[in-house]
Order: structure tokens, then C-alpha cells, then sequence
């Protein structure tokens, strides 16, 4: 049987395409965007799975990053990271061309009255290429599962590995709790955005929607400084990943320079090549998590929680009416007679 050595800097080239990649989702994402006019429900599932998708990869890449620095090299082999890396890097992929199916047909298909791509169609779309991937890394994983010594004058020579019923039963056990997650995952974006459309019904219903456009077969709400009442009710938990994000990016930042700054005192020519491999998992690891965090701020609920969490007092000045403030500090509020 032969084994083929595959070297840092190849490693590092595919890297490099697969941020070309993000890079090109965003563009992507961002063109989407301003053709639909709307966002429609589908594709803030879409978008919404981009996030997790990238998200996921940034925490696998830094995690892989740092144990490459400490040389727990069987981490980095073991079933769960390669099916996570599998599946996160195949279901962003498949998320490019959601969005792409689902811009293509909101630009083509602006006559019918009921939406192509429905918020079920969404989840079960998203769901799918989740566990076909998953599938599909261990899968992978069971091919490259053989012990092998490399030998840098020889070659490399393998022994096929031993599969036990413990093994298989690991394998299944793992795909099992991951399209778990995944499903539970899901069910619980569809059941809020479920319950939101309910809600909507309701008010437009009662006659507190006012403004209600459809675009691409799909009936949205313009806001007007509201948030729905699911929105309202789950603010302090989305308030929480937005810090937690934030909080992230920022500790993202030491830890990218303190790892370069170790790599240039401990690098030398024999490692130069394991050293660019090194970077390029952090640096890959960075781009995946801008990404995914770009990807949330563009999701429309995200931005109404994101805008009442930075511009609390302006949204309230706004619920209010003008707001004057006299020489002894006291607020007045100022009504207009039209």
C-alpha cells in the first residue's frame, strides 16, 4: 500500500484557497443582499448557517493551530475533528450555492405569490448537507485511518489499522450526537422564526402592521425601530453572543501576535515549512471568524438586537419623542402639535 506524504506548504496552499473562498462568499452574501430588496426567511436561514458553519471552522483552525504548537498531533487525527472539519468546510460550500439558488430565484421567479424556497425547505436543505457531510468525514476518516511512520530519506511505509466493534460503535455514536446538535439546532431557528410569522399574522390581523411588501413570493415586514415579541423575549441571550463574539475578536488579536512572536524566536530552516502551516491555520482561523461574524451582523433579527445594544439612547430618544434638556439638567419632552 502506498502512502503519499503531503508537505506543510501544500497544506498551507489549500488553506489559502479555501480563504480565497470565504472571501468570495462574502462578496457573494453582500450582492444577495442588496438585489432581493427583501430579506425572506429562507435566506436568513441560509445566512444563519454560514455563520455557524464559519464560526465552527474559526474554533476547530485555532484549536488545530495550537495543538500543532504543542505537538498533540492525535487531536488533530482524531475522528470527532475530522468529521467537524469535514462537515463545517462542506456545509459553508453548500451555503454559497444556497444563496446563490436562493438570489437566483427571487431575481427570476418575482411574480409568484407563494415563496419557492419556504423556511422548511431551509432547514431541511441545511440540515442535509450537515449530515452529508459529517458522513462524509468519517467516512474520510475510516480510509485514512492506518498508522504510518514517515521517513524523510526512505519514504513512508504503512500498516493497516484494526476496526472493533467498539471502533464502529464510536463512529455511530458520533454521527448520532452530531446531527442531534445539528437537528436540534435547526428545529429551534425554525420554531422562533414559526413563532415570529405567527405573531406577524396576528398584528396585521389587529391592524398594527402598517407597511408589508413581498418580495421574491415571500411576505416580509419593513421595521420601523420594533422588534418582535420572540426578539424582545430572547434580547439578553442574543445580547450574550454578541459579547461573547466581540470578546472573542478582540482576544483573537494577542493570541495571533504572542504565537508569531514564538515562531520567529523557535523557528529555524528545518521547520520553516511546518512553521508556514502553523500561520496559516491562525490566520485561516481569523478569516473564518470576521466571516461568520460579518454574516451575523447581516441577518436582519441580528441587527435590530446589535443596533438596540450599541444605541440604546438613541432608540429610546426615538420611542419618546425629542428630547430637550434645560439648564438644570431636567429631561422635557417635546410634543409636536402636527
Amino acid at each position: 500500500m502506498t502512502c503519499f506524504f503531503v508537505p506543510a506548504d501544500a497544506s498551507a496552499i489549500v488553506h489559502f484557497i479555501l480563504a480565497f473562498l470565504m472571501i468570495s462568499g462574502n462578496v457573494t452574501v453582500s450582492l444577495a443582499l442588496r438585489l432581493m430588496k427583501s430579506v425572506k426567511r429562507a435566506t436568513v436561514i441560509f445566512l444563519a448557517n454560514l455563520a455557524v458553519s464559519n464560526l465552527v471552522q474559526s474554533i476547530i483552525f485555532l484549536f488545530r493551530a495550537i495543538f500543532f504548537l504543542w505537538h498533540i498531533n492525535t487531536v488533530n487525527g482524531c475522528l470527532f475533528m475530522q468529521m467537524l472539519v469535514t462537515a463545517s468546510t462542506g456545509s459553508y460550500m453548500m451555503g454559497i450555492l444556497y444563496i446563490y439558488l436562493d438570489l437566483y430565484i427571487s431575481l427570476k421567479k418575482m411574480s409568484v405569490s407563494k415563496p419557492v424556497i419556504s423556511s422548511r425547505m431551509a432547514v431541511i436543505m441545511c440540515s442535509v448537507a450537515w449530515m452529508i457531510w459529517l458522513c462524509w468525514g468519517a467516512i474520510g476518516y475510516i480510509m485514512r485511518n492506518v498508522k504510518y511512520k514517515y521517513n524523510h530519506e526512505v519514504g513512508c511505509s504503512v500498516s493497516c489499522g484494526v476496526y472493533t466493534k467498539e471502533y464502529i460503535l464510536f463512529i455511530a455514536i458520533s454521527l448520532f450526537a452530531g446531527f442531534l446538535a445539528i437537528f436540534l439546532f435547526h428545529i429551534l431557528s425554525y420554531r422562533l422564526i414559526k413563532k415570529a410569522q405567527m405573531q406577524q399574522a396576528v398584528a396585521a390581523a389587529a391592524g398594527h402592521q402598517s407597511n408589508i411588501s413581498t418580495v421574491g413570493g415571500s411576505v416580509t415586514r419593513q421595521r420601523k425601530g420594533k422588534t418582535s415579541h420572540w426578539l424582545k423575549k430572547n434580547e439578553a441571550i442574543l445580547k450574550m453572543i454578541i459579547l461573547v463574539l466581540i470578546i472573542f475578536i478582540i482576544c483573537f488579536y494577542p493570541v495571533v501576535i504572542f504565537t508569531l512572536v514564538i515562531f520567529y524566536c523557535t523557528s529555524c530552516a528545518a521547520d520553516i515549512r511546518k512553521e508556514v502551516l502553523y500561520v496559516v491555520y491562525l490566520l485561516v482561523a481569523f478569516q473564518y471568524n470576521s466571516n461568520g461574524f460579518i454574516y451575523l451582523i447581516k441577518i436582519p433579527e441580528f441587527q435590530d438586537v446589535f443596533r438596540r445594544f450599541c444605541c440604546r439612547k438613541l432608540v429610546a430618544q426615538r420611542r419618546v419623542g425629542p428630547i430637550d434638556i434645560n439648564r438644570e439638567g431636567t429631561k422635557i419632552r417635546i410634543i409636536n402639535d402636527h
